[in-house]
Order: structure tokens, then C-alpha cells, then sequence
């Protein structure tokens, strides 16, 4: 049986959603919730309209109120239409969006697994829907740091997204730099340099070269080389990333910082000192003036100046900042976490250096407690 009014109240909140009103949509989605709730609290109506209003919360940053929402929908779905139905794999699919959203990650896999499993039953291997899954499951492994599940799966769906949309889709090129950092991350940087160029291409194509997404496209690029240790190539294309950066975001942004920070040390790597320390020193100042001074950007600034001073034989100097990185990131990660261990690392070599044996054996102990290496 048609309900006008339903259809009318949804009919308008997206209209509303599609305008960004995103005010008139809520009420709109609301009230539609409310005429779906006079037919019975299981009608595939009230299903429909939490997932609309879901999507509403998600796209609106309300991602514990679209969980309960879907949590909703997913039990009236499955109950009317079935565990196998795409109805449910789009619950699914959302549900696992908020999850990563509010950092529950370890329960996003299982939804993942399961909107691409019924997808595919239902779909086909090759439809976009699928496909759609199937580079979510593979975009969660890459986030978790699996990467040697998330390559086939990535490298599948990216051929499968290719085909039918055209080769300057801006999608695609997302989807190819999802998948250079995938192969970045398994040590395939000369693999991963070709993915980084196309999706570089594409965005400059479609965007303009003075676009920010260039500039990120740029950035990662210039790092894929600094890893294969290809600096010369890597130079420029920080430099020019560095220039949008500024061009669009003005001088005093975190952005910025990024770039002197990837320049200075890239100059430190080449052993071009002179250029690498006024850079880590405007680098330095910038994050803690915009993030304020405990945040980890300073703090991994800190680290790399710390290195740097070590490598000229500042042994005091590389202490002090490598001191006061290790203060920021405990009190920001607390006292076992991976980032607090390889300050700990650092610091040990640094006091190794200056011959303080005892004080470098404690602080190695340290580091290789929370790193996990075994010690013989």
C-alpha cells in the first residue's frame, strides 16, 4: 500500500540533502520516520527512512546517533527481507562506515566482509557495487596495516573500476593512489612510483596544476622517491608542492609545515645542512604556533632536527629535543605506545654516543620492551 505522505516527506529531504539544506532535510527525514511508524514498528518504511537520516548523521558527522539508526534498519531488513538481501549489505556497508568513523575498527571488517559477500552472490563479481565493497575491504586493510591482504584485493577492484568509467575519472585516481600507498607500504616503490604518476596525471588533467589535490598528489609522489632514495627527483616535486601549499593555504598553515618539514629533511639526507636547518627551525615554529607546542607534529619535527643535530655532532642540542619529543608523545599516547618507543631508541643511541653506557642500556631495555624485540 502507497504512502503519499511517506513518499512526499522523503521525496523532499532529498531534494533538501541534494541542496545541502541540510536543516530541512532532518525535518524532513524526521517526520518521514514518524508517517513510517504509524503502519507498525516492522515495516520496511521505518527501515528506509533510518537509513536515510543515517546518512544524513554520517554525512554530518553524527556517527553514534546513524550507528543506532542502522543498528535499526538492519534488524527490520533482516527480519522482513531476509540476512541475504542488498537491502542488508546496504546497512552493512554504512554500519562499517561509522565504526571507522568512531575508531572502532576491529568491528568494521566482519561488516565489510559481509555487504562484499552478499553483493557478490547477488551482483556478480564485476558489478560496481561489488566493487565498491570489495576496494572498502581492501581501503580497511590498508588502514589497519595489512597491507599484503589489502594488495590483491585493491589491485582486483582497481582493474574492475577502470574499465567502465573514463581514464580521467577522478575516482580512479583516488583508487590509484590508494593502491601506490598500499604498495609503498610492501617495499614496491618502483610499482607504486607508476600508480602515484597516473593518479597525479588525472588530477592535474581534471583539476588544474595549482589545484590542492595536486599538491598532495605531489607530496607523495616526492616521498615514493625520497624511499627509493631517488632525492633528486624527490626535490622538486616537494618544492612545487610546497608552493601550492602556500599558494592556497597562506604561509602559517600545518600544510606548509609539512613541506619545509619534508624538504628539510630530504636537504638533511643529501647532507645539504645549511639549507635543512633554517627549514626544520621555520618547520618547527609553524607547527607549534598553528597546533600548539604538545601536539605529535612538533613532536616529530622534534624528532627529526634531534637527528639531524646528531649527525653534525650536537650530541647536547639532539638530547634536548629528543627529550622533549619523547615528553610529547607520551603525554599525548601514553607510555607503550610505538612512537614513545623509538624516541626511547633514539635518546639510548644518543647517550650511547656520549658514552653514558648504563643510562643507554636502561633506555634501550626501554625501547625494546614496547617495540617488542627480543633481547639476547
Amino acid at each position: 500500500m502507497v504512502n503519499e505522505t511517506w513518499e512526499n516527506l522523503k521525496r523532499q529531504g532529498q531534494k533538501a540533502f541534494k541542496a545541502q539544506d541540510y536543516e530541512e532535510c532532518l525535518k524532513c527525514w524526521t517526520s518521514a520516520l514518524e508517517e513510517a511508524m504509524k503502519s507498525g514498528p516492522e515495516n520496511l518504511r521505518i527501515g528506509t527512512s533510518c537509513v536515510d537520516l543515517a546518512q544524513l548523521y554520517i554525512h554530518t558527522n553524527r556517527h553514534e546517533e546513524a550507528e543506532s539508526l542502522l543498528n535499526r534498519a538492519l534488524n527490520i531488513r533482516e527480519a522482513q527481507q531476509g540476512k541475504e538481501h542488498l537491502h542488508v549489505a546496504e546497512c552493512l556497508s554504512l554500519l562499517a562506515r561509522t565504526h571507522l568513523a568512531q575508531g572502532k575498527v576491529e568491528h568494521a571488517e566482519d561488516l565489510l566482509k559481509r555487504t562484499l559477500d552478499i553483493r557478490q552472490k547477488a551482483l556478480g563479481q564485476d558489478h560496481p557495487k561489488a566493487g565498491e565493497s570489495r576496494r572498502a575491504l581492501g581501503n580497511y586493510y590498508s588502514l589497519v596495516g595489512r597491507f599484503q591482504e589489502a594488495e590483491p584485493i585493491l589491485r582486483q577492484s582497481l582493474t574492475l573500476k577502470e574499465s567502465p568509467l573514463a581514464p580521467d575519472n577522478l575516482e580512479v585516481a583516488d583508487s590509484l593512489k590508494t593502491f601506490a600507498r598500499v604498495l609503498r607500504k610492501l617495499g614496491e616503490y618502483e610499482e607504486a612510483t607508476q600508480y602515484y604518476e597516473r593518479a597525479l596525471q588525472i588530477k592535474e588533467k581534471v583539476l588544474g596544476s595549482d589545484h590542492l589535490d595536486v599538491a598532495e598528489g605531489l607530496r607523495s609522489l616526492a616521498n615514493n622517491y625520497s624511499y627509493m632514495g631517488d632525492y633528486e627527483r624527490a626535490e622538486p616535486l616537494h618544492r612545487r608542492s610546497l608552493e601550492i601549499f602556500e599558494k592556497n593555504l597562506g604561509s602559517d598553515h600545518p600544510e606548509v609545515a609539512t613541506g619545509l618539514h619534508n624538504l628539510a629533511v630530504l636537504y638533511h639526507r643529501t647532507n645539504k645542512f645549511s639549507q635543512a636547518e633554517p627549514l626544520f627551525i621555520r618547520a618547527l615554529q609553524l607547527f607549534s604556533s598553528v597546533l600548539g607546542t604538545e601536539h605529535p607534529e612538533v613532536a616529530t619535527t622534534l624528532v627529526s632536527m634531534s637527528l639531524f643535530y646528531e649527525s653534525k655532532g650536537r650530541m647536547e642540542k639532539a638530547e634536548s629535543l629528543s627529550r622533549q619529543a619523547l615528553g610529547i608523545y607520551e603525554k599525548n599516547f601514553g607510555s607503550d605506545h610505538v612512537n614513545v618507543g623509538m624516541s626511547l631508541r633514539n635518546l639510548a643511541n644518543i647517550c650511547k654516543t656520549q658514552g653514558r653506557m648504563k643510562e643507554a642500556e636502561d633506555l634501550q631495555a626501554r625501547a625494546d620492551q614496547i617495540l617488542g624485540v627480543a633481547r639476547h
